[in-house]
């Protein structure tokens, strides 16, 4: 001990203060293990919390269709109002008010959805887009639920509309409504005969022989066709076609088209917040690159980026700006 001390004052250092400094060397260092051990309890505690979260969540949207598909296992007799294309019943009809009671409890299940999907963490996953395909499904097949959310248009933001399909387009300032329109995914092989006729249009719009094929849900070709606000007037409103195929595990591409051709200063924003409705189908999927092929030249957007202001947000369809 003596001759350590007198190896450290033979060269000017005090002992003492080298006890210390190792001292401090030592404790900084159990220091740092510590700050590492409690570094990797906090993320095993997030990735517990974010198991948690995802199992909550299916939870909520479980028993939301488990009280849909209730009410049809205690009556089979509603299931063609909403599965199989039966029209609406009469107005002021018992039947009637108990079919909207109905549409109400779809309505907040898809409302369970959509507004789940909003709050979820990004860390999260947990997959959305097959909740959302059926949903389009079942507004496409239902004139009931068609007609339900036609009379109740004020009681639901865009952004929850646009899980069924169903599309308005405001100006952005004021909130007036510049058109609606409606989104459906077309199957190449399609069979049906009615569906048949949405095939072939989409197919001479995208000047294609054979229509890319089906993929996931969101890899599909949809066609969006603007409302007519009074029979007839279909023949002459725009119908964009938009075909989407992956090109990487992340990336898609997706072929923009539409006809007639419009002159209307409107169609530049209704195009815009179309493109952004398909870029929502992408959500949570993966898809981080996004490049359109339109007619005048290709857009690219990347998701989780550069997303448009978030007052948009709060009731409109969410918009993206493209990179």
């Amino acid at each position: 001990m003596t001759d350590l001390v007198s190896f450290f004052q033979g060269r000017g250092i005090d002992w003492w203060v080298a006890v210390g400094q190792w001292a401090g060397i030592l404790i900084a260092l159990g220091g740092l293990v510590f700050v590492l051990i409690q570094v990797r309890g906090l993320a095993k505690q997030q990735k517990l919390a974010a198991k948690a979260a995802t199992s909550l969540l299916y939870g909520v949207v479980s028993e939301a269709m488990s009280r849909v598909n209730n009410l049809f296992y205690l009556h089979p007799e509603w299931v063609r109002y909403f599965y199989e294309g039966e029209e609406a019943p009469a107005r002021d009809t018992d039947l009637r008010t108990q079919l909207d009671m109905v549409c109400e409890l779809v309505m907040d299940f898809v409302d369970a959805v959509v507004e789940q999907k909003r709050v979820l963490p990004a860390d999260i996953a947990m997959d959305w887009s097959t909740w959302e395909a059926y949903f389009r499904f079942l507004y496409a097949r239902s004139p009931m639920l068609q007609e339900f959310v036609e009379d109740n248009l004020d009681f639901y933001p865009d952004y929850f509309l646009a899980a069924l399909g169903y599309l308005v387009v405001r100006e952005r300032k004021t909130g007036e409504t510049l058109s609606t329109w409606t989104a459906r995914e077309l199957n190449p092989d399609e069979k049906d005969p009615k569906q048949l006729p949405h095939v072939t249009l989409a197919a001479g719009i995208l000047e294609y022989e054979k229509l890319p094929p089906r993929g996931f849900p969101w890899n599909r070709t949809w066609i969006i066709s603007r409302k007519a606000e009074a029979v007839g007037q279909e023949a002459s409103f725009p119908v964009v076609v938009a075909a989407v195929v992956g090109t990487a595990v992340d990336q898609v591409k997706v072929t923009w088209r539409w006809s007639p051709q419009s002159n209307e200063t409107a169609f530049v924003r209704e195009q815009h917040v179309l493109r952004c409705w398909v870029l929502g189908t992408m959500e949570g999927t993966g898809v981080k690159k996004v490049e359109f092929d339109l007619p005048t030249g290709r857009t690219t957007y990347l998701m989780g980026k550069r997303r448009a202001a978030k007052g948009t947000n709060a009731f409109l369809i969410p918009e993206y700006r493209p990179s």
